[in-house]
């Protein structure tokens, strides 16, 4: 039996059933520090505790196999719709080569520079809703979450350093999760 931290299942209970399965399995992921990605093993626990609480019900069986039939071996960068398989029974919303490269990094620009050089097709899923060239803090903040494996106060604590240091730019927008990026790539913000 694989071990679950309990303030994951609280979070998701909280937030209540329209998470998506990719939001689930972020939540499970953020949770587990241990290494890279989470044990399939502790989704399949994960959807079972979910399923016992009173106040929340899950199709357990269709959960788990949503997550099996979005897996892949792929070791780069395919979409969105996604999990990639890693080592020793491990999934993740990140492929392997992202967990080799930026595992346990907190710095928030070697994150976008890691996105803008080496994974543009992910930056470029992102950019599918209009927005500008940056990456939306919260993505940029769960993405430090889980691949530098920290809690969310360390990744947070990690951009508001970047930014008050001027190594990242966020852009004026009304919304508090504007989009965040390098101030180098400031020019093609008014191309």
């Amino acid at each position: 039996m694989v071990e679950i931290d309990e303030d994951a299942v609280d979070v998701i209970v909280h937030e209540g059933s329209a998470m998506s399965v990719r939001d689930m399995v972020t939540v499970f992921e953020r949770y587990h520090r241990d290494g890279p990605g989470i044990p399939l093993a502790a989704v399949e626990e994960y959807a079972a505790e979910l399923d016992s609480k009173p106040d929340y019900r899950l199709d357990v069986d269709g959960f788990v196999g949503d997550v099996r039939e979005r897996l892949t071996a792929d070791e780069d960068w395919v979409d969105m719709n996604h999990f990639y398989e890693l080592d020793g029974g491990r999934i993740s919303q990140y492929p392997a080569t992202w967990h080799a490269e930026l595992g346990e990094e907190t710095d928030p620009v070697r994150y976008l520079r890691f996105l803008r050089e080496r994974a543009p097709e992910y930056h470029n899923e992102l950019q599918e809703g209009g927005q500008g060239v940056g990456v939306p803090k919260d993505t940029l903040t769960k993405m430090i979450e889980v691949l530098g494996r920290v809690d969310r106060d360390v990744a947070v604590g990690a951009i508001e350093e970047a930014y008050g240091d001027d190594r990242i730019g966020e852009e004026p927008d009304q919304h508090p999760q504007a989009d965040v990026y390098l101030p180098e790539g400031a020019e093609e913000r008014r191309d």
